[in-house]
């Protein structure tokens, strides 16, 4: 590990460069995602979602994990915590919400490991 613009660069683990590896091999960044989302029939307060995504990817270090190339070599660090605002989506079925899923791209040098999207019908 080495020390660099204030930020603690770490080799990737096991798993992280056999993805890497699958991803560079295939090309295809849409093998990785994998969707989830929960379903809730009560009203939701979309205020109070959006504080409980920041506060648990303020207080979960795999949320802010980013990857950067340092010569030859892909090493991951942790982002600084920045509040940010969740997008909200209004979709009238489910084949609103499977087309937007296929139009979401990955890219393991410049995206979040992790995308919040709050939808609303």
């Amino acid at each position: 590990m080495k020390q660099m613009q204030e930020k603690l660069f770490c080799e990737l683990t096991n798993p992280q460069k056999s993805i890497l590896m699958s991803e560079q091999f295939f090309g295809d960044p849409h093998i990785f995602i994998i969707p989830a989302w929960a379903y809730i029939k009560s009203e939701v307060d979309f205020a109070v979602l959006e504080q409980a995504i920041n506060y648990t990817v303020k207080n979960h270090d795999a949320h802010r994990t980013r990857f950067i190339k340092t010569g030859d070599k892909t090493c991951q660090y942790f982002e600084n915590y920045t509040p940010f605002d969740v997008p909200k989506m209004v979709i009238d079925n489910i084949d609103e919400l499977e087309d937007f899923l296929k139009s979401v791209t990955f890219d393991i040098y410049s995206s979040s490991p992790i995308k919040f999207v709050m939808f609303e019908n």
